[in-house]
């Protein structure tokens, strides 16, 4: 029987890396499909090649927001889980961890400065 006893955290930490890197493939796949199937547009392309270029381009570039949005998942469940290791780590209330994550997204996302 083993001793080792895994910790929730630690399979969340894995699981966002996991994530993240998924994401990150998916950007760089994005970009191959780029290059190998649109590739760089002809000057003056017949009607027919052109809609191939533009469907392919679409596609890749849905690809690349794909992992876009799977990486930006990964890096907000790191966050969410640093955020949970803090507050499981020290013996202050919940709502100073609130606060600070609130802090947090507001001089993240909005743009609101915190420090002048």
């Amino acid at each position: 029987m083993s001793t080792t006893r895994h910790v929730p955290s630690k399979r969340l930490k894995t699981a966002a890396i996991a994530v993240l890197s998924a994401g990150l493939l998916t950007v760089v796949a994005g970009f191959l499909y780029d290059v190998l199937f649109a590739g760089i547009p002809y000057q003056d392309p017949p009607p027919g090649i052109a809609a191939d270029y533009a469907r392919h381009s679409s596609v890749a570039s849905g690809i690349r927001w794909a992992g876009a949005a799977l990486s930006s998942a990964g890096v907000l469940a790191l966050i969410l889980q640093a955020l949970w290791s803090m507050y499981k780590a020290c013996p202050k209330k919940l709502n100073s961890y609130l606060i600070a994550a609130a802090a947090f997204l507001l001089a993240a996302f909005v743009g609101v400065n915190a420090i002048y």
